[in-house]
């Protein structure tokens, strides 16, 4: 099997996913009690936030670009590693400095609506 996707076919077949991707984003503000406009910085983690069409939505939507002084891969490398040595109390490792941060799942079912097992 051979395709050619060219990103603008990528970023057409995932638009409704992108779509999807806001509603997260406005619970964790609502629930935080913020307004879009009382963030002052957005620091994007993940490979997925390398895509052009994820850096154009979370743009869009705040209304300001990313931070983009953390590499993203390492952000997530880092906050393993920090979590792993907190969760096995491991011993001889001295972090300079740490801060705690909720990441809790956030199930993306709208309310009212039944979740899906598993």
């Amino acid at each position: 099997l051979e395709a050619t996707l060219t990103r603008e076919g990528a970023e057409e077949a995932w638009g409704e996913l992108l779509e999807r991707a806001v509603w997260p984003i406005e619970q964790v503000l609502s629930l935080a009690g913020y307004g879009r406009d009382e963030v002052s910085q957005i620091v994007l983690v993940g490979g997925t936030t390398r895509v052009p069409a994820v850096r154009r939505l979370v743009r869009d939507f705040f209304g300001k670009e990313p931070n983009w002084s953390v590499d993203p891969d390492q952000a997530v490398a880092w906050g393993t590693a920090v979590q792993a040595g907190i969760l096995t109390d491991a011993k001889g490792i001295k972090v300079a400095a740490t801060e705690y941060w909720n990441t809790g799942s956030l199930r993306c079912v709208p309310r009212g609506r039944p979740m899906a097992d598993g």
